[in-house]
């Protein structure tokens, strides 16, 4: 580390002993009653995806009656509290849903303060990334497009008590689910989508309406005051200005939204190009996490879109180069060769998780309008993220030649029969090569 982050490391642990005792005190960031909007009153900033109940009645294709019934059987499971992630198939997660379980071990992670918290102490609190996974809610998305898809209120309904549950059991600044300001980043973008999808169901009670507020502001508070800086300014802070931004631009009428979403955007556009080469290639020198961080700056730039926000021309140019990287490495084999760390971490389930090199693609042919992109098949993500009037038109055909990638540091050599990944690079991202060291 150099003096710098050495310096903000130090802060950061003396801002969470002053935490740990304004938390105990119980003096938090409140929203006062006069700033809490009621429903009849709230303008949402964006509108998250054009797809309405309409757009699932007939006649439908055989593709999106595939989606309906794919998404009603994942949804159905959902409502009985059955959860499917890494390794666990289908798991009863109780009822209510206990938040701070490990599953896969069977260890409860105590709910005391998040600064007291080591995530890393397994034996004690569990593995981190299987207590925040369902807690990343994606569940309450593919809910939320169920009910979309079906106009069934049964869906709707269960969004709001998994958010009531999960706002009864998660207090501010207690529990592994308050520790990692990214995790905190990918559940205000899975928030948003799903209060959006079902905003008209009018399943919201003024009480939850409230408390979901209330939450919302102290995790934009929480999270822009933590982004991460230095070594650990990787993929992480990416999401975490993610977050923030997508919430502060649809949470617009909460005090303290337009100056989180001008400070998140500026971490979005300079992030992008450090993080990021000018062939497209992610400094991280992991596949699977530019996977990940595509989408955070994808779901950015079309929540500023349908908000009459705007991002820069080099932030749109840098996001298309990395789509386009993506494509020529995964072109020979359909899907990028194996260099650095992947956990498949995605922000959103709009029906193709995005581990589909194909379908990830597709959303940036459709944002680009660059059809070397588009698969030949039809992408449920386009779908949700576009609507139906976009349909996915053939990717360019035939062979390729060798390409190298000057700034990233890899070449791809191609005969008529045979290619090969020739990797040249720097092992990562920064001084501890972050996720680029399995390779």
């Amino acid at each position: 580390m150099d003096r710098p982050e050495v310096t903000w490391r130090i802060k950061s642990l003396l801002r969470d002993q002053i935490d740990s005792v304004l938390i105990a005190l119980g003096q938090i960031p409140t929203l006062a009653p006069e700033d809490i909007v009621p429903k009849a009153n709230f303008e949402p900033g964006f509108t998250c995806s054009p797809v309405a109940f309409s757009d699932w009645q007939n006649p439908l294709s055989d593709a999106h009656l595939a989606w309906r019934d794919r998404l009603v059987k994942k949804a159905d499971l959902i409502l009985e509290n059955r959860l499917t992630y890494f390794d666990l198939q289908a798991v009863h997660h109780g009822n209510p849903i206990n938040w701070h379980r490990d599953f896969s071990a069977g260890v409860d992670a105590p709910i005391i303060q998040s600064t007291h918290i080591d995530y890393r102490d397994v034996v004690k609190f569990g593995d981190c990334k299987l207590v925040w996974e369902p807690n990343r809610h994606h569940q309450l998305v593919v809910l939320a497009r169920a009910y979309v898809a079906t106009n069934k209120l049964r869906y709707a309904r269960k969004v709001t008590e998994l958010l009531r549950s999960w706002i009864d059991s998660n207090p501010f600044g207690y529990g592994m689910n308050w520790k990692s300001p990214l995790e905190i980043g990918v559940r205000l973008i899975n928030w948003v989508w799903a209060i959006d999808l079902i905003k008209s169901s009018d399943v919201f009670h003024d009480e939850l309406w409230s408390d979901i507020q209330q939450v919302v502001y102290r995790a934009m508070w929480d999270c822009e005051r933590k982004f991460s800086q230095g070594s650990s300014a990787n993929n992480h802070v990416i999401g975490e200005a993610a977050g923030v931004y997508v919430a502060a631009c649809y949470f617009r009428q909460i005090p303290g939204a337009n100056r989180w979403r001008k400070s998140s955007q500026d971490v979005l556009e300079r992030e992008i190009i450090l993080q990021t080469f000018p062939d497209g290639c992610t400094r991280e020198h992991a596949f699977g996490y530019q996977f990940f961080v595509i989408q955070f700056f994808q779901y950015c730039l079309r929540a500023s879109e349908t908000s009459q926000d705007q991002f820069s021309k080099e932030f749109c140019s840098r996001l298309h180069r990395m789509y386009c990287f993506l494509n020529e490495i995964s072109t020979d084999t359909g899907r990028p060769p194996n260099m650095g760390d992947a956990d498949n971490g995605y922000v959103l389930d709009l029906g193709e998780l995005p581990r589909d090199t194909t379908e990830l693609l597709s959303v940036g042919g459709h944002q680009f309008k660059d059809h070397a992109l588009m698969s030949s098949g039809k992408s449920e993500t386009v779908f949700w993220l576009f609507g139906g009037v976009h349909q996915p038109a053939l990717g360019l055909k035939g062979s390729r030649p060798s390409v190298l990638f000057e700034h990233s540091g890899y070449a791809i050599l191609r005969s008529r029969r045979d290619s090969a990944f020739l990797d040249c690079a720097d092992l990562g991202y920064g001084p501890i090569a972050a996720h680029g060291h399995a390779d």
